[in-house]
């Protein structure tokens, strides 16, 4: 076999084509494809030779029980870990544990790979304040529900949310605090927007995350008259920003009616569905964006231009009471809208 190798480097040393080292070594009986010349070629070419390295005895490499024990810890500190990224750590590159071998170290200690789900999951008090939410929206009827004014803050970048999964003993086990952060990349933009059942409203870039005093400070700028005189209805989810004592302090003071939305259901927020339809649009024209300015630039434009939006800001308003039921029927269920 190794002679084998050395008549291709023999014939490609001589100024042989490939084509012609293949039918040359035919003449002498050896069938290589021309794929397999070229890389033995580029492998002579970079290591100075194509010697057959000895396999080893099949043995695996003994680990110890501490360099286990590393493994373990930086999946329970870190649950949504990739093996990639555990393999890159300096202290298992220090030990030379491979993937396929952290995989084995992890299932056999009990751990398993499970999907992390979207959201967090409902608790027993969740479902119920949900139903109730349905229930008094549909008290309140369809016009009230059209002077509602959907808000949020969210952020926008050029980069998928991921991984999907964590390394668990249990799949009840997920610490979706953790597990659920937003990854930060060096292409994001935070953005708060607003819309109406008439359209999008409002789409403001926000140079820091929120708080309570720089969220106050939105209000005051970007809430219209409307707010003011009882005609809109404001709606945030519960971020402490939106529900802390000066931001409700404020909001009664300026007389600015607050529907009590429920926790964790942002399947029963239409900016949340429009804010999907906007990280597609956007991530699917990725390749030509270069800067948080064109980023925010081409946001900006598909939020007040893009049909699709429009389209489903109107639909939504639209079957926002068929929502309601649904959530009754289901018994506080979350919507796969």
């Amino acid at each position: 076999m190794q002679g084998n190798r050395n008549s291709v480097i023999a014939f490609k040393k001589a100024s042989y084509s490939t084509k012609q080292t293949q039918e040359e070594l035919r003449e002498l009986g050896i069938q290589y494809s021309k794929r397999h010349i070229n890389r033995l070629w580029s492998t002579f070419q970079k290591d100075g030779h194509v010697n057959v390295q000895k396999p080893n005895s099949g043995r695996p490499t003994k680990y110890s029980e501490e360099d286990k024990e590393k493994i373990i810890q930086m999946v329970n500190d870190k649950p949504d870990i990739s093996l990639k990224r555990i393999e890159a750590n300096e202290e298992v590159k220090e030990i030379g544990m491979k993937q396929s071998t952290i995989r084995r170290v992890l299932i056999d200690n009990g751990y398993q790979a499970y999907k992390i789900p979207y959201i967090l999951p409902l608790k027993e008090i969740d479902y119920i304040n949900r139903v109730n939410y349905a229930k008094s929206m549909l008290q309140k009827g369809k016009r009230y529900i059209k002077s509602l004014c959907f808000s949020d803050e969210t952020y926008f970048q050029m980069e998928k949310y991921g991984p999907q999964f964590a390394w668990v003993q249990e799949k009840t086990d997920i610490p979706l605090e953790k597990c659920l952060k937003k990854k930060q990349y060096p292409l994001s933009v935070l953005c708060w927007a607003m819309i109406s059942n008439k359209g999008p409203l409002k789409f403001i870039q926000l140079e820091n995350t929120m708080n309570s005093e720089r969220y106050i400070e939105l209000l005051e700028n970007e809430l219209e008259e409307g707010f003011y005189s009882g005609d809109l209805i404001l709606q945030h989810d519960n971020a402490r920003c939106h529900v802390s004592k000066i931001t409700n302090e404020w909001l009664e003071e300026n007389q600015i009616e607050v529907i009590n939305f429920p926790s964790y259901s942002p399947d029963l927020s239409i900016v949340e569905n429009i804010f999907g339809i906007l990280k597609q649009e956007i991530y699917s024209i990725r390749e030509n964006i270069e800067n948080k300015e064109q980023l925010f630039s081409q946001l900006h434009h598909f939020f007040f231009n893009s049909e699709i939006i429009k389209k489903a800001i109107h639909s939504a308003y639209n079957n926002y009471h068929n929502w309601l039921h649904q959530v009754i029927q289901s018994q506080g269920k979350q919507l796969a809208n």
